[in-house]
C-alpha cells in the first residue's frame, strides 16, 4: 500500500493497549465536528465493531439504534493494525484507511494512511491530500491526549470482574445478608439489595444510576411523573436516572432493588449510620453520592 495521507502520534502505552484504547474507547475520545462527522449536529457517539466485517459506526441516539456506517473493517490485527474501507464522508469514499500501531521503545507510534494508489477511489489533488492529513492530525491529537491522560487502560486499571455465588441468607458484606451485590463486588457494575421493609424513600432523584424495583412479596407503591403505582408480588418498576420518584410499602414487603452502576449502598450506609435526623443527613451527604432529596 502506498499512502497519500500520513498522520502520526506517539503515545506512552504499548501497542496492544493503544489498539484497545483506539477501538474500544473511540466513543470517549472522538469529538464531533463538520470535518470528522457524517452529521455533526446529531452525532452522539462512535463505535467500532470488532473483527473483519465489523463496521465503524456513527450513531445518533444512546442505544445506537439510529446509526450510519462510516466504513467496513477489512483487517483486524489487535496490537498491530486496523484497516477499513471507507463507505461515506467524512472520509474519502471507497478508500482504504489503515491505522497501524508501531512499537517505539516502551510506547507506540500510531500511523494513519489512506491508500491512494490502488485505483479503487477517485483521483484527489494536493488540496484533498492536505485536508485529509490535517483532519487526521487533529483526530490523532484527541486520541493521544485521551490515551496519555484520560483512559484508565493507560495504567492497566480496567476493573477485573470475578464471578461469585451466594447462598440463601448470605451477603457480600459480613453481617448484612441483604446486600447481594455491591459496587465493589461487581467492579462498579451494579448494586443488588434484598430489602425486607415497612418503609421506603421520600421524593428524590438519582443523578448517576438507574433503578429497578422487583417485588418478591407484599405490596409497594412507586410514585413518578405525577402517578402513584401500586405493585404486587412479581411486579417491576424501572426508574431512570434523572426522574424524580418516591416509594413506600403497604405493610411489610420484600423488594429486590437493583441500581446500575453500583454504589447506592455506600450512600445508604452513610445515611442510616448518621446520628443526625434523616432529612438533615440526606441533605448533607446525598449530593456527595448523587442523590438529591426534593
Amino acid at each position: 500500500m502506498s499512502a497519500d495521507v500520513h498522520a502520526s502520534v506517539t503515545i506512552r502505552v504499548n501497542p496492544k493497549v493503544a489498539f484497545a484504547i483506539f477501538t474500544d474507547e473511540i466513543g470517549r475520545w472522538w469529538r464531533p465536528g463538520p470535518d470528522v462527522s457524517v452529521d455533526a449536529h446529531r452525532a452522539v457517539g462512535w463505535r467500532i465493531e470488532r473483527g473483519v466485517g465489523g463496521r465503524w459506526l456513527e450513531f445518533y441516539d444512546d442505544l445506537g439504534d439510529a446509526a450510519v456506517s462510516i466504513g467496513e473493517i477489512t483487517t483486524w490485527e489487535p496490537g498491530e493494525a486496523i484497516i477499513f474501507r471507507s463507505t461515506r464522508q467524512p472520509f474519502p469514499v471507497d478508500v482504504a484507511v489503515a491505522v497501524r500501531f508501531i512499537p517505539v521503545g516502551t510506547g507506540t507510534r500510531v500511523d494513519v494512511m489512506h491508500d491512494g494508489s490502488d485505483g479503487n477511489g477517485p483521483a484527489r489533488g494536493p488540496d484533498a491530500h492536505a485536508s485529509a492529513s490535517t483532519g487526521w492530525g487533529t483526530i490523532l491529537s484527541w486520541f493521544g491526549e485521551w490515551a496519555d491522560w484520560g483512559s484508565p487502560l493507560r495504567l492497566g486499571t480496567r476493573p477485573v470482574r470475578r464471578g461469585y455465588v451466594l447462598q440463601r441468607g448470605d451477603g457480600v458484606v459480613a453481617g448484612d445478608p441483604s446486600l447481594k451485590a455491591s459496587r465493589r463486588s461487581t467492579s462498579g457494575s451494579m448494586t443488588v439489595i434484598e430489602s425486607r421493609t415497612t418503609g421506603g424513600a421520600p421524593l428524590h432523584v438519582h443523578a448517576f444510576d438507574d433503578e429497578i424495583f422487583y417485588v418478591l412479596d407484599g405490596v409497594m407503591t412507586v410514585g413518578m411523573e405525577g402517578v402513584t403505582h401500586e405493585i404486587g408480588a412479581g411486579g417491576v418498576a424501572f426508574v431512570p436516572r434523572g426522574l424524580p420518584h418516591e416509594w413506600d410499602t403497604i405493610g411489610e414487603a420484600t423488594i429486590l432493588i437493583v441500581t446500575a452502576p453500583g454504589g447506592i449502598e455506600e450512600f445508604l450506609h452513610a445515611l442510616h449510620t448518621s446520628p443526625d435526623p434523616y432529612p438533615e443527613t440526606w441533605a448533607r451527604v446525598g449530593p456527595r453520592y448523587g442523590y438529591t432529596l426534593l
